[in-house]
């Protein structure tokens, strides 16, 4: 199977495809009404969007899996433990560090968003670098 620099092509699109899973289930089906109340939305605000954008959201997944491949690269991770350190330093320290702009600049100031977006991007960063862990060349 081919690479993209140094990135296993079908690691990558497996790791982007559990990324996009394990989001809707967090965010459609487990917590669906958290997360419209810590954004401010309401049902109407869904009311005439267009369904292009729901397979256009997957694009997300695949810079985020691409990411965390390229850093397992660059920096030897190959285990399995490995790759949740890299996983979990990826998702506390980088996607935390983002999400904490909505917890510190936004009006409402959503700890509960904070720690449901925040908790999200860990859980899928982690289990990405899961996947990537079995297609990485041990030597």
């Amino acid at each position: 199977m081919p690479k993209i620099a140094g990135v296993h092509v079908l690691g990558w699109l497996l790791a982007a495809l559990a990324i996009y899973l394990i989001t809707f289930v967090w965010y459609a089906l487990l917590f669906q009404p958290v997360y419209q109340a810590a954004e401010g939305l309401v049902p109407e605000d869904y009311e005439g969007q267009s369904a292009i954008w729901m397979p256009m959201a997957m694009i997300v997944p695949l810079v985020l899996s691409f990411g965390v491949g390229w850093i397992m690269k660059q920096s030897g991770a190959v285990t399995m433990g490995q790759a949740i350190t890299t996983g979990l330093i990826v998702g506390v320290f980088i996607a935390g560090g983002i999400q904490s702009y909505d917890l510190f600049y936004r009006p409402e100031h959503s700890f509960a968003g904070y720690f449901m977006h925040t908790g999200s991007h860990v859980i899928t960063l982690v289990v990405a670098a899961i996947v990537h862990s079995f297609f990485m060349k041990r030597d």
